[in-house]
């Protein structure tokens, strides 16, 4: 992923000589973090925190047909808080191209076989994952107050459906992504 990062960093930086790349940001003192690029006041969007993700062709075609998944969009909606932009685009890039038989009944010139791209106003996004925004914000705190009192937090995981799953190795079935840690 970093090659694929640095090619279209290096693209962009010359359409935009503005724009900045792998930019820090801190929520509310709980929290840092950073995005892979930062705009500031392009004429149509406003302030842009720009968002890459490569991935593999089975998961591209996925993603190209259902959209951003929802970590992307809390994560990017985290960032473009703490830096406070007004938009965001998500880019997702493939590793391998959708094979050219796929593309033609799908309709998708060859910059769509291996690339898609949303665009998304920061308010829109709040309208659907403010709410989840604020949890991850809460969360961040109450993990921060129960260290500071020598406790370790529980390992949770939430799925892209929203859904929280209990990582505890030790109680019952094992999540997948336990068996990573164990």
């Amino acid at each position: 992923g970093t090659s694929i990062h640095e090619l279209w960093q290096g693209h962009l930086a010359e359409i935009y000589p503005t724009m900045k790349f792998e930019v820090a940001s801190v929520i509310d003192g709980v929290a840092s973090g950073h995005c892979d690029g930062l705009l500031r006041d392009h004429p149509e969007y406003g302030d842009v925190l720009w968002e890459l993700k490569s991935m593999g062709g089975f998961k591209f075609k996925k993603v190209s047909k259902e959209g951003p998944q929802r970590g992307w969009l809390i994560q990017s909606g985290l960032n473009a808080y703490a830096l406070g932009c007004d938009t965001i685009i998500i880019t997702a890039v493939a590793t391998e191209a959708i094979s050219k038989g796929i593309a033609a009944k799908d309709g998708l010139n060859q910059y769509e076989r291996i690339s898609c791209e949303w665009v998304i106003p920061y308010s829109d996004l709040l309208d659907k994952y403010g709410v989840d925004i604020e949890a991850e914000i809460e969360n961040w705190r109450t993990i921060l107050s129960l260290s500071a009192d020598g406790i370790l937090a529980p390992p949770l995981y939430v799925e892209d459906d929203g859904q929280v799953i209990d990582l505890n190795p030790n109680g019952g079935r094992q999540h997948w992504r336990c068996q990573y840690c164990t």
